[in-house]
């Protein structure tokens, strides 16, 4: 059975490196990653904001998988509607968006400007 200082000497441990863990966090350099989905929930959009955001979580928190970086994300509701969906791009692109996750409806015009920017889009309904 551990002593007490044992205990108290892990414990400090344990809060040194998450004082450490958070500063390197802040450190590393941060990639914008877009977000495109509305929040009517017509196409069951929750869900996929929820997947989203857990995965941007995982990768923060795993050094190994982008080591010296992090994912930062915007978001824009598009509120189902293609010009709404280009008007929030255009303003992530202007925001140095390094690609676009959505959005949850049509994407037809949308990967075209997508494309037209040399920047990944990756559908999760259509």
């Amino acid at each position: 059975m551990p002593n007490i200082h044992m205990t108290k000497m892990i414990n400090l441990v344990c809060i040194m490196f998450s004082i450490i863990s958070y500063v390197n966090s802040e450190n590393r350099i941060g990639l914008k990653l877009s977000f495109l989905s509305s929040t009517s929930g017509m196409t069951g959009s929750s869900k996929f904001a929820g997947a989203f955001f857990t995965a941007l979580e995982f990768i923060n928190n795993n050094s190994s998988i982008l080591d010296g970086y992090r994912l930062d994300y915007l978001f824009n509701d598009t509120r189902a509607n293609s010009l709404d969906a280009i008007k929030a791009m255009t303003s992530q692109y202007g925001n140095d968006t390094i690609g676009f996750i959505g959005p949850d409806e049509s994407c037809q015009c949308e990967s075209t400007v997508a494309a037209a920017w040399n920047l990944p889009m990756l559908g999760y309904v259509s």
